[in-house]
Formats: C-alpha cells, structure tokens, sequence
C-alpha cells in the first residue's frame, strides 16, 4: 500500500571520451597558466574542441539513458524497447524486461532500476537476476523519472500529481514533495543531501535540502535554482539531468541542455540540433555527455566528471560513512568515506585509538573516483584500521597543484575529526596508487610548503591551525621524480601529450618552475616521514631508487616491498590486495 504525507507542506548523478589531452593544453605550450581554477571550470566547461557527435542510430523516442557497468543503456519510448551499448565495441544489444514503455533508468550499487511509465511500476534488475517489480504505485500514477541513494532509496517524479515520491529498498512507497508543477527530471546532488527537480511547463529546476533519520527521508521546501528559456514558440521543457562531480546541475531544456552551479548560476547551454529529452554522464573516464535528443543520441565530451554509482554493500565487519564534506572550496565540495571496523563503531567505551590510513586513487591525475579503491579500504577497515577514502579535484576540472592541496586538506580535516572517530591524529598514514601514490609522497614531504598546502584555503576554516604532517607514507607504483626520469622524458613539444602536461598545463621545457614544485625527491629532508614502497614485480620496482637510497641515507626507513608476479594495478586483485593490506598494518605497526 502507497502511503502518502506532505513534508514540505508542513515543514515549510563508453561510447569514447573524444577529449585528447594535447588539445587541453595546446594553448598552453607556452607554459603560461592558465588565469584560475574556478574561471576554467566555469568558462571551459564543455570540451569545445570535440564537437557535438550522433550516433549512427536510428532511435523512435530515446530517452532514460544510464551508464552500467561500461555501456550505456537508453530507452527507445516509441518502440517500447530498451538497449544496451557497449562503451567500447558500440555493440548494440536488446534488453528484455517486463513492462510496457521504460522513460526512466538509473543505476545504482550494482543494480538497474526502471520506470514503468504505463504499468505505474519502478523495476529493478539486480547483477546476475532477472528484472523484477519493486514497487507498484496506484492506477494513474505514472512515474517519469528517477534517481536512486547509495542506501536504496529511489526517488521518482510524478508529473501528473504534480509530487515526488521516495521508494525504501522494501518497496514501500511514501509522498516526498508535493505542490511541483509537472515534476520531469530528477537527480541528487554528490553529497546526496540536496534534490533537484525540472518542472516541465515553468522550464525551471527546483532544489530541496533532504534530511535523513535513519531510514526516513524528508524534505524541505522547494526553492528556485535557475530558469530556462520561456519563449512560447519553442516545444518542449524542462527535461531530463544528471550532475558532475562539482555539483554542477544539467538539465535538458526546451532548446539545449542548460548548466548551472550549484549556486544557481548559469554556466553555459550546449547547443542540440532537436529537443534534447534526457542527459548523463558516462564513458570510461565518466567525462562523456550523452544527450537524448529528438532526432537521435548524441554524445559531448566534456571538461566535467560524473557522479560515480557506488559500489555495492561492504562487508559487515565494516561500517562506512559515505559522502562526507571534508572541504568546499567556493562551490565545490570535496567528498570522502570513511570506513570503521564494526566492532569499534558499535563500542560505547573503545579502549584505544586506532590508526588510521587515508586511501588516494590513481588514474593518472585525470580519472578516478574516491570509490576506485574500496576494495581495499574495506579489507583495512575489516582488520581494525580507520579508513578515508578521499577525492580530489581531476587535472581535467583543475590544475596542479589543486589535486595536492585536496589532500592536505583531507589530513587537516581527519585531524579535527579524530575523536568523532575514535583514531590518533599522530598515527595517520597516506597510501595512494599510481598518480595517487606521486600524491600521497608529494604531501607528505610538502606539509610546510603553503603553495602545495593551499594554506589560503584554510584562512578562515576550521582546519587552519591543523599541521597536514604525517605519521608515515605508502606508495604503490607512483612516481617520486617529476623533473627527471619517465615523466619528464614523456613531456616533450610533440605529441603525444603526456597526462603530466595536463596536469601540468605545460611541457617540462616551457614550464620547468612548475615540474620542480610538483617533484618529491628534491623536497626529501630530514622532516620526511616513513615510506614504504609497493610494486608489482613486472611493473619496475626500481623506478623510486632514488628516494629510497636518499631517505636511508638520512636515516629515515625506507623500503621497497615486491609483489610477485604483479602488474601495474595488481593491488585491486588477489593475491597481491592481501600483501598489501599485510605490508599496509606492518608499516603502521598495529
């Protein structure tokens, strides 16, 4: 039975990322920077290089597009049909399910859930299980569109009742939000504590702080984000969304696909040949648009990251807090999770404080999400560490040293916040992979250099006065050396284009200053914490010699551990994800 309640009433989100990185830069060669973070985010937004693409498909009326699990899935409306493209061969693929005409998909910890615009039902399709009903709602009900939280809630438009209506994992459904006028698009913010909603004939977007006390959701009262364009003569309104990991709100529009931040300011509108119907974000790197349009399907490559779905449930040993806030930076918000062993979470007296590691992912300063390296924060957290798995900032979104003064500001944030988790703040130790581990060793030699800390970015916060030193740092595979070795040798005046240049915005020869702040082993002292290093035998584990014979000579511990047999990456799978988390408590001494 559907119940339902008025809450704000009374309580007054490949087919191919066509972005090269040597057109990123290739205005840059000269070396000179580019004018701030915040201006290129804004202004350069949308990939211009890469024009807008269709797909050589013939579609009815596509629309509720999703990406899963490296392919896209789209709903055709006027054909009842719904299919999957792979992201890398483009094979098209027919899915069944039972229902009559899909308007929505999202996809969400592992499952697929659906709109049944006709039948009034939300499905869901678990990994490995056929598709089932969730929900069903009442006789003229018809749900538009959807979006689901990391705990299973699905929220879903009504747009005849003018209501948004929230789904718990039992299928239970109960009134949100009502009084919207032809509530359309839906989609929740990277903190999932704010809900935007398009309403269709006005051509706005509406936004609603959520609040959440244990399972129950509840919202508070609608208030404006931005307004489309209100010509009369143009069909069409305010449509289908998604959001980047900036926060950015995307909304098709009655004449393009409309961009604002957070704040309710308009970036800029891309530009459709037809109505678009439906946005989101996909591809391998998560920087391609794909637009449902009229016509057809388009795709945009974009200078902006999407929301990442989360992975699916942690083990019980584990309790996760998901999406916390560890620092804004104007608009932006920087997000992070924090895994606890279960049996200290649930411990009213703890009679110790626990170390703790702070997890940075890799993908080459420009991919990646905070969730790459759940695997093992999960397994650390399993055995008694507490665990933070921090994003930061993408060389495409920003540039060095951006990414850097994140994770300084992840250290200062669990310092202040060492008794909410019960860990000592003298104890936290930094391991990252890859570009992540060039990170974590470039941060902890950096704690007193104030361009890499961003000290002005803690002018007024509450973590000014808190020191970003560490206890210790582990890197797996990550360059130590910026202005010699491999990644100075790949930045050259030719294509092709490094990921440093990217990162960098300039080749080592036109930019040498900037390789130099960016490189660890010419910042080694006697302040430099403990390193240990992690590298897959087949993936040279000779490539930080250098540092290790530099760190030893001052009598700082140093040492290199070798996983068998292991590639780059190797840390993610078994065998080689045990040794680390082995090697990870050895070096913390637990």
């Amino acid at each position: 039975m559907m119940t339902f309640r008025t809450t704000w009433l009374h309580r007054a989100l490949i087919i191919g990322c066509f972005c090269q990185p040597s057109l990123i830069i290739a205005a840059e060669r000269s070396g000179s920077l580019i004018e701030s973070t915040d201006t290129r985010r804004q202004s350069e937004i949308v990939d211009s290089s890469s024009p807008l693409k269709r797909l050589p498909i013939e579609w009815g009326l596509p629309d509720g597009p999703s990406w899963m699990n490296f392919q896209w899935v789209i709903s055709d409306v006027k054909q009842a049909k719904l299919f999957r493209r792979h992201g890398k061969t483009n094979d098209l693929a027919g899915m069944s399910y039972p229902g009559e005409k899909i308007s929505g998909t999202f996809f969400q910890s592992g499952s697929l859930f659906l709109t049944d615009n006709p039948g009034c039902r939300i499905l869901k399709k678990e990994t490995g299980q056929a598709i089932r009903v969730l929900a069903e709602l009442p006789e003229g009900h018809r749900p538009n569109d959807l979006v689901v939280d990391h705990d299973g809630n699905v929220f879903v438009t009504l747009t005849r009742q003018g209501t948004v209506v929230v789904i718990d994992k039992s299928g239970q459904a109960s009134t949100l939000v009502d009084g919207l006028v032809t509530p359309n698009g839906i989609v929740l913010s990277p903190d999932q504590r704010t809900l935007y909603v398009s309403e269709m004939k006005p051509r706005r977007v509406m936004s609603m702080k959520l609040e959440r006390e244990g399972f129950a959701v509840t919202a508070e009262s609608p208030e404006l984000l931005g307004s489309m364009n209100p010509d009369p003569s143009l069909k069409g309104g305010g449509d289908g969304m998604t959001i980047d990991r900036a926060g950015n709100v995307y909304c098709a529009g009655a004449d393009g696909v409309y961009i604002w931040s957070r704040s309710g300011r308009e970036i800029t509108k891309i530009e459709t040949p037809s109505r678009p119907i439906n946005c989101v974000f996909g591809g391998a790197e998560g920087r391609t648009l794909l637009i449902t349009c009229i016509d057809g399907v388009y795709t945009q490559s974009m200078h902006a990251v999407g929301v990442r779905s989360h992975p699916t449930a942690v083990p019980d040993s584990v309790r996760p807090t998901r999406d916390i806030v560890f620092h804004s930076i104007g608009d932006r918000d920087l997000l992070a999770d924090v895994f606890v062993p279960a049996q200290a979470a649930t411990t009213s007296r703890p009679s110790r404080r626990h170390p703790a590691v702070i997890v940075i992912h890799g993908g080459g300063w420009l991919k990646g999400d905070k969730t790459s390296f759940w695997p093992i924060c999960e397994k650390l957290a399993a055995k008694g560490l507490v665990v933070m798995a921090a994003e930061y900032r993408l060389g495409v979104e920003s540039p060095f040293p951006a990414a850097v003064q994140d994770v300084h500001a992840a250290v200062r944030w669990l310092k202040q916040h060492a008794t909410r988790f019960n860990i000592d703040p003298d104890r936290i130790t930094l391991l990252g992979g890859s570009a992540g581990g060039h990170l974590v060793g470039l941060v902890g030699n950096s704690a007193d250099i104030d361009e890499l800390t961003g000290a002005e970015n803690f002018a007024t916060s509450q973590i000014s006065d808190v020191s970003s030193r560490v206890h210790g740092v582990i890197v797996m595979a990550g360059p130590m050396a910026m202005t010699t070795g491999p990644v100075a040798e790949k930045s050259t005046a030719s294509p092709p284009v490094s990921n440093a240049e990217v990162w960098l915005r300039a080749t080592i020869e036109a930019a040498p200053e900037r390789y130099a702040l960016a490189d660890v082993v010419s910042k080694l002292s006697s302040k430099s914490p403990p390193m240990l290093f992690l590298c897959g035998e087949l993936d040279q584990p000779t490539r930080n010699e250098e540092t290790r014979q530099r760190l030893q000579a001052m009598g700082i511990t140093a040492r290199l551990h070798v996983l068998p047999e292991g590639k780059h990456g190797c840390w993610h799978r078994s065998p080689w994800i045990d040794q680390v988390v082995d090697q990870t408590f050895e070096f913390v001494g637990l």
